[in-house]
């Protein structure tokens, strides 16, 4: 997981559709396309997204850090129900 896909399901959460986003942060379709797909933008471009997703890059990161958290915990969870059902 990168942080396009955050970006994403931020946007997505306020029903917004790509073009609208380029259009609130005075930025091309393709580059809030080409964020969400790689996680990759210029810092000024990342910063006026975010802004206007109402959050920042220190809470998108704790997100992240999270979600990768909670994945390893029931990857391990699993692992060792599989282990002593085996």
């Amino acid at each position: 997981m990168h942080i396009g896909n955050k970006i994403k399901e931020l946007r997505n959460l306020k029903l917004w559709t790509q073009a609208k986003l380029a259009v609130i942060t005075k930025v091309s379709e393709r580059t809030v396309r080409r964020l969400e797909a790689t996680g990759k933008a210029e810092s000024a471009t990342l910063l006026s997204i975010l802004n206007a997703l109402d959050t920042n890059l220190q809470n998108l990161k704790i997100c992240l850090i999270m979600k990768m958290f909670l994945k390893l915990r029931a990857n391990k969870n699993s692992l060792i129900q599989s282990f002593f059902k085996g």
